[in-house]
């Protein structure tokens, strides 16, 4: 359900039921989530906004393995996110913090924390520098698992160069990081540069 209360403020509640599946080789989980959240989205200038939800959630969850044994766990706790755009003539700024869950390749259902940040300037009418860059935490949410903490940080500055109408190059850097409990840590570094090409609406990129 939404309103919208005056041009610039808009309000309202929402309700979702997830189920995450999966059958591994010597065990198969099945988790239902249920979550009840109410969000908000303002325009308090022309260059300014803010949006944001904040709700209760619900986890159940059954693991089965193929000894015969069943687990069986209910989590409940809270998610949230807020985020600010600023807009202007050559400046775009997305800052973002938020708590939500996530479904696993390994069958887990993960808790989520974290932070992100996109920035984009203008610095002529051709080139604009961009900068991406994001921490995350990620945990267990049942409390039958081990509560392993995950941290996860990815930054990625770069620049793009409008050729012509139909031309683009973009070059840039990409550093990731995770940290585990009682692992070492990984680390990656990239460079990348491509080229876009926009053929009547259509783009490629290589």
């Amino acid at each position: 359900w939404t309103r919208q209360f005056t041009e610039r403020f808009i309000a309202g509640v929402n309700t979702t039921v997830s189920n995450y599946k999966i059958d591994g080789l010597t065990s198969s989980s099945d988790d239902d989530n249920y979550n009840l959240a109410t969000f908000l989205s303002c325009q308090l200038t022309e260059t300014w906004s803010i949006s944001g939800d904040i709700g209760f959630r619900r986890l159940e969850t059954e693991r089965k393995f193929n000894t015969g044994n069943v687990l069986k766990d209910t989590n409940s706790g809270s998610s949230f996110s807020i985020s600010s755009a600023y807009a202007q003539e050559k400046d775009d700024i997305d800052v973002k913090y938020y708590k939500e869950l996530s479904p696993s390749s390994s069958g887990n259902v993960n808790e989520q924390e974290g932070i992100s940040l996109n920035w984009s300037r203008e610095l002529t009418e051709l080139i604009t520098a961009n900068l991406r860059a994001s921490y995350k935490e990620t945990r267990t949410a049942s409390s039958q698992l081990d509560d392993e903490k995950r941290e996860n940080i990815n930054l990625s500055p770069s620049l793009t160069w409008k050729l012509d109408s139909n031309l683009g190059l973009n070059i840039g850097y990409v550093f990731k990081q995770q940290k585990r409990d009682e692992m070492r840590d990984v680390e990656s570094n990239s460079v990348m540069v491509s080229v876009t090409y926009d053929w009547d609406g259509y783009r490629i990129s290589r």
